[in-house]
């Protein structure tokens, strides 16, 4: 990766909210995690040596408290494939699907309208372990296109939690979403997605909806403006909790090279529990790194 010295990571400047709930946030509805259960960097990290893939998601849930599911963005899994997905994890693990590309990006929401039924369907599926659904604009998808943002929220119905993910600057003013986009989201109990990544400083905002942060969070390789982000990231959660703005968090880290996500979500952790006067439990990460140096060792006799 290049040098990312050069960019500015500043979030926007806070703003008073109109949304005050007065919700208390606690350690319970912090929930973190990746956007893939299987690295194989992770071994004794995450799972041990000689994991075979289908455990892959078992030892991940012991680790971290919700999974960002983009291989929905793709196709819907077949309902047994979804079953056992529940029956791998707890019942506190969230799944957050993403919406089909063939609604988001190929029939642009509101042609497609018997995959929208379908997605609602497969989706509630995962019942009380169904974090926040989030549909990913594509990057051509501009503020002039606003009424077809509306009916597909219209189509949504608000039966599932949702989240939207901007991808175009044309909806954003001073790290904010314009009033009339936020208001829209409000009224239909949906939130935005915050995608907090180097490349795109144009598109960072600080908009959340209904109470719910949602971040997906893009590392610069481990760099140590990585950390500074996280930081900055954590007092923001503590800001906001304290103002009673907040009901519950979800943050996403990707890295370009993912065996690094699960140390950066222990720095976001350890940042916040700093912060905050509740503790978010750290993920145990490396308690099976004896099996893989010992498999290491015997490969060399």
């Amino acid at each position: 990766m290049s040098s990312v010295s050069h960019i500015q990571f500043e979030l926007p400047p806070e703003v008073k909210r109109k949304d005050t709930g007065l919700w208390k946030l606690d350690e319970s509805k912090v929930f973190v995690g990746c956007p893939i259960w299987g690295n194989k960097d992770w071994k004794g990290i995450v799972f041990p040596e000689k994991t075979p893939a289908k455990d892959y998601l078992k030892y991940y849930a012991e680790k971290f408290s919700a999974i960002e599911l983009n291989s929905t963005f793709y196709h819907l899994p077949p309902i047994e494939t979804l079953k056992k997905w529940r029956e791998q994890t707890p019942s506190s693990f969230l799944f957050c699907p993403k919406i089909p590309q063939d609604i988001s990006h190929t029939a642009r929401f509101t042609e497609n309208t018997d995959l929208i039924v379908e997605s609602l369907r497969v989706f509630s599926l995962f019942e009380e372990q169904l974090g926040h659904v989030f549909l990913q604009l594509p990057p051509g998808f501009e503020r002039s296109q606003f009424s077809l943002l509306k009916k597909f929220l219209t189509l949504w119905k608000q039966e599932l939690p949702l989240a939207i993910e901007f991808r175009h600057p044309s909806w954003f003013k001073s790290g904010y979403l314009d009033e009339e986009v936020q208001e829209l989201l409000s009224t239909n109990d949906t939130t935005a997605v915050i995608c907090d990544t180097p490349g795109r400083r144009d598109v960072v905002h600080v908009s959340f909806l209904s109470g719910v942060l949602f971040v997906r969070f893009l590392g610069a390789q481990g760099d140590a403006t990585d950390l500074i982000r996280l930081q900055e990231w954590s007092a923001r959660v503590k800001e906001w909790a304290e103002e009673e703005v907040l009901k519950k968090v979800y943050f996403f880290v990707h890295q370009p090279n993912d065996g690094l996500a699960p140390d950066s979500i222990v720095l976001f952790l350890k940042a916040l529990n700093e912060f905050c006067d509740w503790q978010v439990p750290l993920p145990s990460l490396r308690e099976f790194e004896s099996e893989v140096k010992e498999e290491k060792q015997g490969m060399l006799f």
